[in-house]
């Protein structure tokens, strides 16, 4: 997991680059858009893996960083992710300043994510569900998934993960001994690369398909007739937790990936 976040315009890099070494000399992992993350087609989308793989967002303001479109994406997409965001001014920022804060602060970034921590991915040899879910929708997917895990079942999911290579190796390698998948469908999961391609690539190795619906949807007719031929629960099932177990029971997709005695009956 990389444990910063560095929000901060290209044209102050005079000011933050030796910021961000220093941090790395300390110990400190950065992500640094646009070094480990290149701002292409799908930079949206690795701006939210990045974001939410962190723990805490540094953001070096200035004039420059302001005026941004990218720096207000990413401004944005910290305010939406909780994570805990401290602002130092670019061009009179100290190292020792910067180093100093972000050992005082991380305590408290802890506390906030521990507040609202998720389920555990899965660690182990057991047939395991691996869940598919666009990172945006993270406050929808996770309570179903604590909800599952509570069950008994068995599931495998990408947080905590750095973006880039590494992470998509690992997503890989996990969906490939994966023995069924969930494809969370919302709006931005069908806008995003990386989730369609999972799906893409679960239909290929004919691994069951479990689809959560996480909001009502009006697919078009292609999508309507590809998605449908899958087990699915609709989001009218999801505000009440009996029901919703009801249904993804029923769908019978899952069972080979559930444990009854650690989750009960």
């Amino acid at each position: 997991m990389k444990k910063l976040f560095i929000c901060a315009s290209n044209i102050d890099r005079q000011h933050v680059f030796p910021v961000v070494e220093a941090l790395e000399a300390d110990g400190f992992s950065c992500c640094l858009p646009g070094r480990d993350y290149d701002f292409g087609p799908d930079w949206v989308e690795s701006l939210n893996d990045a974001v939410y793989t962190s723990e805490m967002a540094l953001f070096f303001d200035s004039d420059s960083a302001r005026k941004s479109f990218r720096i207000k994406k990413e401004l944005d997409v910290i305010r939406e992710s909780g994570r805990l965001r401290i602002d130092f001014a670019a061009a009179a920022v100290s190292t020792e300043q910067v180093v100093s804060t972000v050992r005082g602060k991380l305590p408290e970034a802890g506390r906030i994510l521990r507040r609202t921590a998720g389920p555990e991915p899965y660690k182990g040899n057991a047939p395991y569900v691996f869940v598919s879910y666009a990172h945006k929708n993270i406050d929808s997917v996770f309570p179903l998934l604590r909800i599952l895990q509570q069950a008994g079942y068995r599931i495998w999911f990408d947080e905590g993960i750095d973006p880039g290579t590494e992470w998509a190796e690992n997503i890989a390698g996990h969906l490939g001994s994966a023995s069924a998948l969930i494809a969370c469908l919302s709006p931005e999961y069908l806008k995003s690369t990386n989730c369609c391609d999972e799906l893409f690539y679960a239909r290929t190795q004919n691994l069951p398909i479990l689809l959560i619906f996480l909001q009502p949807m009006k697919l078009e007719d292609g999508n309507e007739m590809l998605y449908r031929r899958y087990a699915s629960v609709d989001s009218d099932f999801l505000s009440d937790e009996k029901r919703f177990l009801e249904a993804v029971e029923q769908a019978g997709v899952l069972l080979i990936c559930r444990d009854p005695e650690e989750g009960g009956s």
